[in-house]
């Protein structure tokens, strides 16, 4: 069983758009709920005079009857061209029931 959430904002100071997206998805499995998991996406397009930052921002988390498995990426783009990217990845034990 998953749900889905998702927003949009746009706004405008002094010259410069502004957009933002996010996208969350949480998913249990009903029969074995420790395999749950989440996923999100963030991302900002900044448009300024001659230029347009992206930023982008994806996120898993995963679960199991011991663990929580985390990976992360994040990007920045600058007029289309990727200019930086990041990823992380974690397993962070249960401490908890």
């Amino acid at each position: 069983m998953g749900i889905e959430w998702r927003e949009t904002s746009t706004w405008e100071i002094k010259g410069r758009r502004y957009h933002a997206t996010e996208k969350n998805y949480y998913e249990t499995n009903e029969k074995n709920p420790a395999r749950s998991r989440f996923l999100g996406e963030d991302s900002d397009r900044i448009e300024l005079p001659g230029r347009t930052i992206y930023l982008l921002i994806n996120i898993e988390i995963r679960s199991d009857e011991k663990n929580f498995h985390v990976a992360l990426v994040r990007q920045i783009f600058e007029n289309d061209k990727l200019v930086r990217r990041r990823e992380w990845k974690e397993t962070v034990l249960r401490m908890f029931n």
